[in-house]
């Protein structure tokens, strides 16, 4: 199969494991991604995708034999916008900030589905399943409220007007990179990907500065800076890789992803380590997690399955 071909598939691949039949389609899409040249040119799409903003991206890639291995992949990428309905809240260059109206726009995500949307000064957003936020774009300031779930940021610079993201009393600066941030019941946490972001506490007297590849997780008014464990950075694409995590970290990040939700019957269990690369959205990831550990699943009526220590 030439290049240009295998580009297409992966792009269609894409779309559909983001449509509404991902479900149907899953053994399907797992038996071709499989194949490591479609792997690799798939993850080189979802690069693109994940990155979509960056001004790197944006510059043509130095040196003939590299920007021709980028076009098709890039063009693969435009395809999948228009495939996924992503909705541009505006075309064309951004508006001046003197001319940007001060409205609120909710934007929320179905429980078993991401969705991304494109903001008006080049920013993009991609937002966890049962996720929801608000933007509220001014002359002075580009405001994002975080209500719920995860969400990841591409921001587009501007010097005029700092990106900020409140969420769980939390608040987030950036001015420029690309960052995550997860609103839970007790706090909110911080990953930062690139660039530099401060983030303040609720009741904090200074914010903390966070560096690429650190986490912040604020909780009750105090905050903790702390190295991101290996492989966070890919949710986006349902892919966790784990060296000796723990085994209720990984089912905490199994659960924010859409589908079935994985409990454990003992929190004693939680501790057990895990290592390897984890598809998050994998409907047989409990199964593979039991067999990893030798532990027992059950599947309650209700769709919920637990994970069990063995009985001897």
């Amino acid at each position: 199969m030439d290049g240009d071909a295998r580009v297409a598939e992966a792009s269609d691949w894409y779309a559909r494991m983001r449509g509404p039949e991902a479900a149907n389609d899953r053994l399907a899409f797992e038996a071709w991604y499989a194949v490591p040249e479609n792997a690799r040119v798939y993850r080189n799409l979802e690069e693109i995708w994940n990155t979509a903003g960056r001004s790197s991206l944006r510059k043509q890639p130095a040196g003939s034999q590299r920007s021709a291995r980028w076009k098709p992949l890039a063009a693969a990428a435009a395809i999948v916008l228009l495939l996924l309905g992503v909705s541009l809240l505006s075309a064309g260059s951004p508006m001046p900030p003197e001319h940007v109206p001060a409205k609120v726009l909710a934007l929320a995500s179905p429980n078993d589905e991401r969705r991304a949307w494109g903001l008006a000064d080049g920013s993009s957003v991609l937002l966890d399943g049962g996720g929801a936020l608000a933007v509220e774009y001014s002359g002075a300031e580009r405001r994002i409220r975080l209500d719920r779930g995860r969400v990841r940021f591409v921001v587009a610079h501007d010097a005029r007007r700092p990106f900020v993201v409140f969420a769980a009393g939390a608040r987030v600066v950036a001015r420029g990179t690309v960052f995550d941030v997860a609103a839970g019941d007790t706090g909110a946490e911080v990953t930062l990907l690139e660039g530099v972001v401060d983030v303040s506490a609720a009741n904090a007297s200074k914010p903390a500065t966070l560096n690429p590849g650190e986490r912040i997780v604020t909780k009750g008014g105090d905050a903790g800076i702390t190295a991101a464990p290996a492989g966070t950075a890919h949710w986006t694409e349902g892919l966790l890789v784990t060296q000796r995590l723990p085994l209720g970290q990984l089912v905490a990040e199994a659960n924010r992803s859409p589908g079935t939700r994985i409990e454990l019957a003992d929190p004693a269990l939680g501790a057990l380590k895990v290592s390897g690369t984890m598809r998050l959205g994998d409907p047989r990831l409990a199964d593979k997690l039991a067999a990893t550990l030798d532990l027992v699943v059950v599947r309650d009526p209700g769709g919920t399955i637990r994970l069990e220590a063995r009985s001897f």
